[in-house]
């Protein structure tokens, strides 16, 4: 239990951090999109190579194709973006919300069972009441306690590592 409460707890508070890398993968540019760009860049090569003031049909006509491939690029990368708003909302909530009813069900149903047992020379006297709540038996952390605990620490790590990174 206090393995699973830790990891579950810790992959709450990175959720962000671990889902950027399949947002990438899903909202990549398609074959279609990155063909679109090539030829685009073909335009520009050619068009690079013409003079303006001799070839003025022939580069306003590339301008002109260049143009359309930049309006279809365009609202092929609105498309993509809208969706990935919708899919990074859906995915993320989804999973904060899973994670949530998980902590919240070890919480309530192993409330009585104690998350980790100390020895009997690792005396809590003063806290020993507040850290094993619903528990008697003393030097012991409740499940309760355990997440609110893991809950601070993947809290600070994160923001510490985001600081320093």
């Amino acid at each position: 239990m206090f393995w699973f409460i830790t990891i579950v707890t810790f992959l709450r508070c990175y959720l962000e951090n671990i889902t950027k890398p399949l947002f990438r993968w899903i909202l990549k540019a398609s074959n279609y999109e990155r063909n679109l760009y090539n030829t685009r860049e073909e335009y520009k090569s050619l068009q690079c190579k013409l003079n303006l003031v001799d070839n003025f049909a022939k580069y306003s006509k590339i301008q002109r194709k260049i143009n359309a491939l930049d309006e279809e690029l365009q609202v092929l990368y609105q498309t993509r973006r809208r969706s990935g708003y919708f899919y990074k909302t859906i995915i993320e909530y989804s999973l904060k919300a899973i994670f949530v009813v998980t902590l919240t069900f070890c919480s309530i149903w192993y409330r009585h069972t104690p998350a980790i047992i100390l020895n009997k020379q690792f005396d809590l006297f003063p806290f020993s009441s507040l850290i094993s709540f619903p528990i008697d038996s003393m030097n012991c952390i409740s499940v309760p306690f355990w997440i609110v605990c893991c809950s601070t620490m993947g809290s600070v790590t994160k923001s510490f590592l985001s600081n320093f990174v």
